[in-house]
């Protein structure tokens, strides 16, 4: 199944949807990219395995103490969670 990234513009079809690209060497180094490309908002799911590994991506957006606060979902094997930087 493809990404349907047409879900996430709502009402406002100006709104930039923007792939992330997956980052293997480090939770940080995966979050620094995601606030280098300026995302404030991070929509994931719902994802099947082997989709998404519970990697350094899922390390970055669920750590307490990261640049990330969830907002919304709670099972991104079964819905779309959204994600929000801290400010």
């Amino acid at each position: 199944m493809m990404p349907q990234p047409y879900l996430l513009y709502g009402q406002n079809w100006g709104r930039k949807v923007t792939p992330v690209p997956e980052h293997a060497t480090s939770s940080d180094g995966w979050c620094r990219v995601v606030m280098e490309m300026g995302l404030s908002v991070i929509a994931v799911g719902p994802l099947k395995y082997p989709w998404w590994s519970f990697g350094q991506e899922h390390a970055c957006l669920n750590d307490p103490q990261g640049p990330f606060s969830l907002v919304y979902g709670r099972d991104m094997r079964k819905e779309t969670l959204l994600y929000r930087l801290r400010l």
